[in-house]
């Protein structure tokens, strides 16, 4: 997963655009876009916010750690952590129901199947180019 692609996941937990965070962040729309888009890594003008709301920096430059600091996590996204997990006290085990690690590892999964795909296409035009190629031989042999 991508800087881009973390950052367009923070985007999704809050159910924020692009617009509406630049304006709680105080930061030019354009520097999430691009961002986003993976065309330039998050300066420390958008860094410095994302981290005062909470969001790991190792994590989102990384993707290594936690998306979130525990130390700073606010009532509201302790309980977006935590939704959809239940503690099933008859057996004490818990069970969780579409948790952000999940979303996580969704995410990677799609990028990890999008990335395979295109591998795929790339291998099949190679292998149309050796035939290719094995034919220009072939030819170029006869005479």
């Amino acid at each position: 997963m991508t800087v881009g692609e973390r950052l367009k996941l923070i985007l999704d937990i809050h159910k924020k655009n692009a617009t509406t965070l630049a304006k709680e962040l105080n930061v030019s729309r354009t520097a999430i876009i691009r961002a986003v888009k993976d065309e330039t890594l998050p300066s420390s003008i958008l860094l410095i916010p994302l981290a005062n709301m909470g969001i790991d920096v190792h994590w989102l430059l990384t993707g290594e750690g936690e998306m979130f600091t525990k130390k700073t996590l606010s009532k509201e996204e302790q309980k977006i952590i935590n939704q959809g997990t239940i503690s099933s006290i008859g057996d004490h085990n818990s069970i969780e129901n579409k948790s952000i690690n999940e979303t996580l590892y969704l995410k990677e999964i799609e990028h990890l199947n999008t990335t395979i795909t295109q591998l795929n296409e790339i291998v099949t035009q190679l292998k149309a180019q050796l035939k290719d190629k094995e034919a220009i031989i072939e030819l170029l042999s006869q005479k």
